[in-house]
């Protein structure tokens, strides 16, 4: 069954959604043990609040990264931002309409496939966007109330093109999240941090982190983490998703640091480095994001802190 749903993605979810869906779920296994992933079957929620992240990265090089982030309730508020960086590495945040682009959500009983196309003007021009699918292989949460699925493109074949020039190729990759009940949460007062991640590495293997914790005990808002990679390596067209448990992420500076001690080590899973960084139109004061490669300038994504404590 194919439906349409008209909605703007802005890469970086509406904040509280954003970090409010990244917990793991009880069958997450060893990267280690090489297991293909086993999709549960989602219940993609339609009614309450919707969140997108859509990131996506073109081929130059350096790439160019566009990121958007949308979110929506039922009753008809919405709002979308794109972040994007030019070839030297300049991020910029700017505010696009909500129904600038279309998703086509197909669901088989099993994951999600989606396809992203539209356009819409900006400072840079005209930006026409088309992503054929994307298929959510990674899930995040699955429950009667929150939900979310996430999906990379094995080979860059979305296209993005602006003031009518020759489409750039992209990879791309989607979030998709959703609430049937979500409640008011107010991070000032709860003492919230979190770290949150979209990634490719240099051999495109994507990458999503969420982790946060909370100073005050509550029920609405609770700890979670979650850390996950789709593997794009080899020849079928079904990508392997590796749940990574244990982990831990340290911030110094620029530099961002992600380790594994579960397995009985300290060496690095990453070694990241944070470039260009802007505020958030959510909570401002106490959020950013920022582009971010690896220790060795490759790779690329994006980095999103949120630290009211």
């Amino acid at each position: 069954m194919k439906k349409q749903k008209s909605v703007v993605l802005v890469m970086v979810i509406a904040l509280i959604w954003t970090f409010g869906l990244g917990y793991a779920t009880h069958w997450l296994f060893n990267p280690k043990s090489g297991t293909p992933n086993i999709y549960p079957t989602p219940t993609p929620t339609q009614s309450g609040h919707n969140e997108y992240d859509l990131l996506l990265a073109t081929t130059s090089d350096p790439p160019m990264i566009y990121y958007i982030d949308h979110f929506e309730y039922d009753f008809g508020y919405g709002s979308t931002y794109m972040y994007y960086s030019t070839f030297n590495d300049t991020l910029s945040r700017i505010n696009i309409p909500t129904d600038a682009l279309t998703i086509y959500d197909t669901n088989d009983g099993n994951r999600d496939t989606v396809s992203v196309t539209g356009g819409f003007d900006t400072e840079l021009g005209s930006i026409n966007i088309n992503i054929p699918e994307i298929a959510l292989t990674m899930t995040v949460r699955s429950g009667d109330v929150y939900t979310k699925f996430g999906g990379s493109t094995k080979e860059a074949t979305g296209e993005i093109s602006i003031n009518g020039e020759e489409p750039m190729n992209v990879y791309a990759a989607l979030l998709k999240g959703g609430s049937s009940n979500y409640p008011d949460v107010d991070v000032y007062k709860l003492g919230v941090r979190t770290d949150w991640l979209m990634y490719w590495d240099k051999d495109w293997n994507f990458y999503h982190l969420d982790k946060t914790s909370v100073n005050v005990e509550n029920d609405n808002y609770l700890p979670h983490e979650f850390f996950s990679r789709i593997n794009s390596q080899g020849d079928s067209k079904v990508t392997r998703v590796d749940y990574l448990e244990g982990f831990q992420i340290s911030t110094f500076l620029e530099k961002i640091t992600i380790t594994q001690p579960s397995l009985g080590t300290d060496t690095d899973i990453m070694n990241l480095k944070r470039l260009e960084t802007v505020s958030r139109p959510y909570y401002e004061d106490v959020s950013a994001l920022s582009t971010i490669k690896n220790e060795n300038g490759e790779g690329v994504g994006v980095y999103i802190i949120l630290n009211t404590r």
